[in-house]
């Protein structure tokens, strides 16, 4: 089995286990995941790399249902949404295979400047 990984449903920027970050970017392992049948996030940890979220025992995340999935910093920004709203979709970089290290967004400007490199990459690789 590989890498693999989600995107963040508010960066839209990878899921990143620890080995996979530098101290800078070490904020993209912290993560909140919100189901479809339950309201309020109901899982929250390190993303451990190959479908683990780290908590107070290790979760599988790929035998779940489908889920939304952000980083905590992104979550925090966004208002705390506490309701699903997609699938997240799977990390082209598989949460590994990145150059991209930014620093933990603390404000909306900060998140639009990731999300603004995103649609760059994505421009770029159409």
């Amino acid at each position: 089995m590989g890498f693999f990984s989600w995107d963040c449903e508010g960066c839209k920027h990878s899921i990143r286990g620890g080995y996979s970050t530098y101290e800078i970017s070490r904020w993209m392992t912290r993560v909140v995941i919100l189901f479809p049948k339950h309201s309020g996030p109901i899982s929250r940890g390190v993303y451990g790399g190959y479908g683990r979220l780290q908590e107070d025992e290790d979760r599988n995340l790929g035998d779940e249902e489908p889920f939304t999935m952000y980083h905590e910093a992104c979550w925090k920004i966004l208002g705390s949404p506490d309701k699903f709203s997609c699938a997240s979709r799977y990390a082209r970089d598989q949460g590994y295979f990145t150059d991209f290290n930014p620093p933990e967004p603390k404000n909306q400007k900060d998140l639009e400047e990731i999300l603004d490199f995103h649609r760059t990459e994505e421009l770029l690789k159409a």
